[in-house]
């Protein structure tokens, strides 16, 4: 089939497995060009696969994150698997919660693992322009020339704290982390030395940070028509000395250089879940250490349902105003269906344009003074049909409600690419 990329289109075979997930296992797509046209499709997957079902069978499973080594002849050079998260290809069944397979040589593998997965994933993004990294496989692809003389990277030289999970993306001037769990501040670190957390790419970005060494400066990779108003990054690096508050770029990654007082806030905060923030002293950056990504029981409040670990709430763009006004404003945005599958089925651009539709409608209702002040919006996004709105049927203000759905809905549709996905909005004063 072929494959439209950032240098046309070119030939591919994609491998698509059925049968993992009765087994606890995600199912997993491997893409490959490089393999030459008509003829049988080279064997070296299937038996990979096999192997992958022998060992999930034994209990054996892989996720996102995950590296698998290869044995014996696969395909030239590549030696590794690295597992990334689910990516569609137009015309190809796919599950959307798939696992994406990436091959990589050892060389690349030992860059991965040691300064983290999203910087070689970055890389490769950029060698074939296709963001946040290419979705196939270049059989007969040469190793990265980027990954010599990666023991001059700043990271090298600090204790690094992987997370499969946790990321990091630079919103206007301030920059969000989110760790998704507790550390407790690494005791091999020297006092008053850095360490950096590795960090994936996040879900709402629509750039990445990139570096090979020898750069000089910061360079970003994007999808088309993206402008980079969500950039991610490869890394978080901290540290601190007395009296200054820094903070900025710096490879592919960035970093905050917090004073005594702040250093003790952030290291308490991190350790105990709570929330934390800061800016440069010359107020050009702002830094916020956010914890909304948690995964404890979320009911919702439309249908009643507990969910556990598929949720992801995210805050406002604009901090509350203290005095509440005659308007709605956008409070709070609750994803419901997991995370993986919302960005695989809802383009991010089309989605932050919807919200920002939503947000015009609610800003002009005139609210009663009986508004209870909190007004709470479930919208499925279908591949099929135009959203459809729910809301509480307890929630005061129906004749509000009402008005404000039928609004909502003569709003250019969203739709979702292959299955409904539900995300809630919490509007308040």
């Amino acid at each position: 089939h072929p494959l439209e990329t950032g240098q046309g289109a070119i030939p591919c075979l994609t491998y698509v497995t059925e049968g993992l997930k009765p087994l606890g296992q995600k199912e997993m797509a491997l893409t490959i060009s490089g393999h030459g046209a008509g003829g049988e499709p080279p064997p070296e997957p299937l038996y990979f696969f096999q192997s992958i079902y022998s060992l999930a069978e034994k209990g054996s499973t892989v996720d996102v994150g995950g590296v698998s080594r290869l044995e014996g002849d696969f395909f030239p050079g590549k030696l590794a698997v690295i597992y990334g998260p689910p990516k569609m290809i137009k015309g190809i069944d796919i599950p959307t919660d798939a696992l994406t397979l990436v091959l990589v040589t050892t060389r690349e593998l030992e860059v991965a693992n040691a300064f983290g997965q999203l910087r070689l994933l970055a890389l490769l993004g950029k060698a074939y322009r296709y963001f946040p990294f290419p979705v196939w496989t270049d059989i007969l692809r040469e190793e990265l020339p980027q990954v010599a003389g990666m023991e001059n990277s700043i990271l090298a030289s600090v204790p690094r704290i992987g997370s499969l999970k946790a990321y990091v993306i630079k919103e206007g001037n301030r920059v969000k982390f989110y760790p998704h769990s507790t550390y407790v501040f690494p005791g091999e670190a020297p006092p008053d030395g850095p360490f950096a957390f590795l960090t994936r790419l996040s879900p709402g970005a629509d750039s990445c940070l990139v570096w090979a060494p020898g750069q000089k400066g910061p360079e970003a990779i994007s999808g088309p028509e993206r402008t980079a108003d969500r950039l991610g990054g490869c890394f978080l690096m901290v540290s601190h000395t007395p009296g200054n508050n820094i903070g900025g770029m710096i490879e592919d990654g960035f970093y905050f250089i917090f004073d005594d007082e702040n250093w003790q806030a952030f290291k308490s905060a991190l350790a105990d879940g709570k929330a934390f923030s800061a800016s440069t002293d010359d107020g050009s950056l702002q830094f916020a250490l956010d914890w909304s990504q948690g995964k404890s029981t979320f009911v919702n409040p439309v249908d009643g349902r507990s969910l556990t670990g598929a949720w992801n709430k995210y805050g406002p763009d604009a901090p509350r105003q203290e005095k509440p006004s005659n308007r709605l404003a956008l409070h709070e945005i609750v994803l419901l269906s997991p995370e993986a599958e919302f960005t695989v089925n809802v383009d991010v651009d089309t989605f932050y344009a919807y919200i920002s539709r939503l947000k015009e409608v609610a800003g002009k209702a005139p609210l009663p003074e009986s508004f209870p002040g909190v007004w709470v919006v479930q919208v499925d996004l279908l591949p099929d049909a135009p959203p459809v709105f729910s809301t509480p049927e307890k929630q005061q203000g129906q004749e509000l409600s009402r008005a404000l759905i039928s609004e909502m809905k003569k709003l250019p549709g969203i739709k979702a690419k292959y299955r409904k996905v539900q995300v809630l909005f919490y509007f308040r004063r």
